[in-house]
This record gives structure tokens, C-alpha cells and sequence, in this order.
């Protein structure tokens, strides 16, 4: 749901997937979460079904309350093996659409966002390949061709995406890399669009460092832009959370206010946003989905349930 942004107040992204010619738009009822999707990840993740009853029950607290970040001391869940397999067993598919369902509201509103047909795609803090799913799904269906490689500083994430995308039938050649830090891969691969899907206030928890890092990388897409003519863009997906979703929101507002990029969506014009007027208010999407079983029975181990994905996002 998107408040208080002037011209979308109120509105909500409700998309519906039509299997017969793997279209999607938009409409009044909650997706079904697609079925080929849905065999390929149940497939993945019962290989390493466990009781993940416990683990997801201490990682809730650690994703909602500290948004992923570790306590001083504290190791990060995404090196402790039995919080990095509930993760990816359980957070991997719920969040698994919001990359795709970026793409689609950008497609559908004329922002296409495979110009040419082809994408070199980069994901950083991938995590256990959480957005390379919904991307390669959603490149499948429009007939793209996509070159997916996903980094994370945690080998236990890369071993696990490794594991889960032999159970793809979506192509996209995915790499998972462990190694080297987040500037060197970026030179090193020169995709053509960057994401940090539900990573970017982990990787830099610090707002004023994010914005600065941000900036060094919309400086070195505008420099492969220049030597090589292709199109770059970033997007950035965050969770529906009230902080999370005013972080997004003053960043987007700081780099069309200095000028070093262009924010292509949500926002349909280039006015501050409307939804940091008011403390209390705050700008995202939900996306109400009808998940599978399997997802469901998981999450009633440590007593969550999914109904819908919230989340705010930014093309640029």
C-alpha cells in the first residue's frame, strides 16, 4: 500500500497471474503464488527438509525487530547453519516474488526493464539466492536472457543457493560468490542492472555510509555505461517496515536531489515524497498471495503465517 505520496495516494499493487500465456497484471485479487515456482523451490527445499521449528522461532526476532543486523558480540544469523537453512527454507520463498513483481509494475508501466532482451544481472547480500528466483522466473516468462550471478560474505548462504538452484528449470546460469568484497565483484562482473533485495540496511547499516556507498555505486554503472553504451539500473527492495520504507524513501529523495541518478519507479514524478511529511506515515506495497501449503506448514512451526508481501522498492 502506498500513503501519503502525492498521485498514488492509497493505492495497492495487487497483481494475478495468469498461467495460460505466463502474463501478469494487474488486478483486485491476490496472486497464486506460480506453480512452476512453487515445484521447483519445494523441490529444493525438502532436500534439506529438518525440524525448523526452533531456529526460525530465534531468527523472527533478529529479522523483524534488529531488520538482520547482529548486536555487538553477536554473529550474524547468516553464519550460524541451522538460522541460515531456516532462512532460506522458509524467507527464501515467501520473499522470493519481490524482485519479479518489481519487474512487472516496471514493464507494465513502460519501464522495460530488459531493454534488448538481456540482462547481466548482479544481486549483493543475495543471501541464499533469495531474488534469483523471481528474477530468472520472471525472465523465463518474458523471454529474456539472463546471466545471474549472486554474492554474499557468507559461504554457508552461497553453499545453500549453490544447492537449491540445481532444482532449477528457470535457466539464468546463476553464480553464487563468497569471495572478494562487494566493489571488486561489481568491477569484476560490470552488470547491467545491480540489486540488493532485503540487504542493502544489512550490508550498510549506517544511512549516512548507505547513501555514500550508493553513490560510489550509481558512479560506477554510469562508468560501464559509458564504455560499453548498455543501459544500467539498480533496484532496491527493501521490507514494508515503517523504518526500512522511510530509509528508502529519503534515499531516493537524496539522489534525485543531487543528481546522481534517476529513480524510475515507484514514484511517477520527481516531487520529495509525500509519506515523509508525517513521522508516523511511511510508503510500500502489498502484494496479497495465496502460498503454498508446504510454506504455510513451515511457518507454523515457530507460528508465523504469510499472507501477502510488503515491501517498498526504488528502480534507479
Amino acid at each position: 500500500m502506498d500513503r501519503g505520496r502525492p498521485g498514488r495516494k492509497g493505492r495497492a499493487i495487487l497483481l494475478f497471474f495468469s498461467f495460460g500465456d505466463g502474463l501478469m497484471f494487474f488486478a483486485r485479487d491476490p496472486i497464486s503464488f506460480p506453480e512452476d515456482l512453487n515445484k521447483a523451490l519445494h523441490a529444493a527445499i525438502h532436500s534439506k527438509r529438518k525440524n525448523l521449528g526452533s531456529p526460525l522461532r530465534t531468527l523472527w526476532p533478529k529479522l523483524a525487530k534488529q531488520r538482520g543486523q547482529s548486536h555487538e558480540g553477536e554473529k550474524h544469523y547468516s553464519f550460524l547453519p541451522e538460522e541460515a537453512d531456516a532462512y532460506a527454507s522458509y524467507y527464501l520463498p515467501v520473499n522470493s516474488l519481490k524482485a519479479a513483481l518489481s519487474m512487472e509494475e516496471s514493464f507494465l508501466l513502460g519501464h522495460d526493464p530488459a531493454p534488448g532482451g538481456k540482462m547481466d544481472w548482479l544481486d549483493l547480500g543475495t543471501g541464499p539466492g533469495t531474488a534469483y528466483w523471481g528474477i530468472a522466473w520472471w525472465s523465463q516468462r518474458h523471454g529474456t536472457d539472463l546471466r545471474f550471478t549472486g554474492w554474499d560474505q557468507s559461504p554457508i548462504f552461497t553453499r545453500i543457493a549453490k544447492d537449491f538452484a540445481r532444482y532449477s528449470p528457470f535457466g539464468g546460469a546463476p553464480n553464487f560468490l563468497s569471495d572478494g568484497d562487494l566493489f571488486s565483484v561489481l568491477k569484476r562482473q560490470k552488470p547491467t542492472h545491480l540489486s540488493f533485495v532485503n540487504s542493502v540496511s544489512e550490508i550498510f547499516p549506517d544511512e549516512e555510509d548507505r547513501f555514500q556507498q550508493i553513490e560510489k555505486i550509481l558512479a560506477q554503472l554510469r562508468e560501464f555505461e559509458k564504455k560499453d553504451s548498455r543501459p544500467r539500473y539498480l533496484l532496491v527492495v527493501e521490507p514494508g517496515s515503517k523504518e526500512s520504507s522511510r530509509e528508502l524513501a529519503r534515499l531516493k529523495d537524496r539522489i534525485q536531489e543531487e543528481k546522481i541518478g534517476s529513480v524510475l519507479l515507484p514514484c511517477l514524478d520527481q516531487r520529495r515524497c509525500g509519506a515523509l511529511r508525517d513521522p508516523k506515515d511511511w510508503c510500500h506495497e502489498e502484494v496479497a498471495c495465496e502460498f503454498p501449503d508446504w510454506v504455510n506448514q513451515l511457518g507454523m512451526e515457530a507460528g508465523l503465517r504469510k499472507e501477502s508481501m510488503l515491501f517498498s522498492y526504488a528502480w534507479i
